[in-house]
């Protein structure tokens, strides 16, 4: 446009592109290849005890037939196996 200094001059010389830059300020060319984006772990026998007891602890307060099995209890004996599990592998 008339009137705007160009771009290598002026206010305008170290300006960037805002897809160029990330919030630390450090360019995004530089961060990509340094940092992996997804970092992934593992989840541990902890916590999918205790995640397998709230499905089963769901399960049972819905009007499902179970044949004689009760979801509550096997529910709550996996959450008590999660709750021991660091005294029982120790």
């Amino acid at each position: 446009m008339p009137g705007e200094p160009p771009d290598h001059c002026g206010p305008n010389r170290d300006r960037k592109e805002v897809s160029e830059i990330t919030p630390e300020g450090i360019p995004a060319v530089e961060v990509s290849r340094s940092l992996p984006l997804i970092e992934e772990s593992t989840m541990s026998v902890q916590a999918f005890l205790y995640v397998v007891a709230v499905i089963l602890i769901v399960l049972a307060a819905l009007p499902l037939p179970t044949r004689g099995v009760s979801l509550a209890l096997l529910g709550a004996a996996c959450a008590l196996l999660a709750y021991a599990w660091p005294v029982i592998t120790a």
